[in-house]
């Protein structure tokens, strides 16, 4: 069964390769490498770009974290997807599906 997720932002979901402005904990800017769900929401992958000083003592070279909606502004749009239209829904080849 498929459970329904919340996005908790007012904005659409980011691509994967945007760059989204942390607003928690001084992170600073993070690209989006995907997405994850937990406790009803779905929330971001991301590789923190420029990590503050108490990240990298805590994380060493891991710059990967999570993030929720409520928690980012959208920085940059990732590249222009040529299967997915203006709105984000794909619309590109399906593979296993036709004859």
């Amino acid at each position: 069964m498929y459970q329904e997720l919340t996005w908790s932002n007012a904005n659409a979901i980011p691509a994967i390769g945007s760059t989204v402005t942390a607003t928690i904990n001084d992170l600073g800017d993070c690209r989006v490498t995907g997405y994850f769900a937990q406790d009803q929401y779905v929330g971001l992958l991301v590789e923190v770009l420029d990590p503050p000083q108490w990240f990298t003592r805590k994380n060493g070279n891991d710059k990967t974290g999570h993030l929720f909606g409520a928690e980012v502004r959208l920085r940059e749009p990732a590249p222009a997807d040529p299967n997915r239209d203006d709105k984000g829904t794909w619309i590109g080849p399906v593979s296993g599906w036709g004859p």
